[in-house]
């Protein structure tokens, strides 16, 4: 693989998301496997911040199983009091249910679909009836080639386009520290964790389709965050990542 000054930002950032095999020869695997690290309660609560996903069952789920006795009620009161914690459980399980987080809308649902759109048609193993064509050149190189005849990307220009991923990461990530980039890095590539996964089982096991079709979490990150700053201006990435307690001070 040729590595460059993103190589080891984006390792690290991909720990978030696992191999995803496909479904011809699915491999079952754990989605959390990345945080494994970290002691049980910091992990539960990054693959939350990270993931915009709960790993542990919520309050509905606890209360139903209180109700049907599969939580014991003494051993509960038991463990509740050995943390502190002498209200009755019914309590607990009311307030459970009020700190329960709200349905949150999915802020970058356009940026989601015409990435996953791009991915899909590049990623296709026989099954189109027409192919993309240039594949062979790489995920990023095929796409620059022929974005320009999507009519959802009306602002693309591909005279203003780096030529290579390694060159449209250096200008959009422009005056970010290594610390930030992985930070936007984990962001991106946890956005749409199906298809990032399977770019990471195709670059680790290098399948037939890998071979003639390579594709590279470079190029996902690079053809994502292009998309992020052109898609009608509606996507700060500085600003989105700030809204999610993160901070960015020398980001230009």
């Amino acid at each position: 693989m040729i590595r460059s000054e993103f190589t080891a930002a984006i390792k690290e950032a991909s720990a978030v998301v696992d191999k995803t095999w496909p479904l011809y020869g699915f491999v079952t695997a754990n989605p959390l496997s990345g945080y494994e690290h970290l002691p049980f309660g910091e992990a539960v609560m990054e693959a939350k911040r990270t993931l915009q996903v709960l790993a542990l069952p919520g309050a509905a789920m606890f209360r139903q199983a209180f109700m049907s006795g599969e939580i014991d009620y003494q051993i509960l009161a038991e463990k509740l009091a050995e943390s502190g914690r002498y209200q009755k459980p019914e309590y607990y399980l009311e307030e459970m249910d009020v700190t329960s987080c709200p349905h949150r809308t999915n802020e970058t649902h356009e940026l989601d679909r015409i990435t996953a759109k791009w991915l899909s048609v590049f990623m296709d193993e026989g099954m189109a009836e027409w192919e993309m064509p240039g594949r062979s050149a790489g995920f990023f190189t095929a796409w620059r080639r022929i974005a320009l005849h999507d009519s959802e990307l009306r602002n693309f220009s591909i005279h203003t386009m780096p030529h290579t991923a390694v060159e449209t990461l250096r200008v959009i990530l422009k005056g970010c520290s290594a610390e930030e980039q992985t930070a936007i890095f984990k962001y991106h590539l946890s956005a749409l964790p199906g298809w990032t996964g399977y770019i990471k089982y195709r670059m680790s096991e290098c399948p037939p389709w890998q071979q003639q079709n390579p594709v590279t979490l470079e190029d996902y990150l690079a053809v994502r965050l292009w998309l992020a700053e052109q898609i009608n201006g509606e996507f700060d990435l500085k600003k989105k990542l700030r809204k999610t307690n993160r901070q960015f001070p020398n980001c230009s």
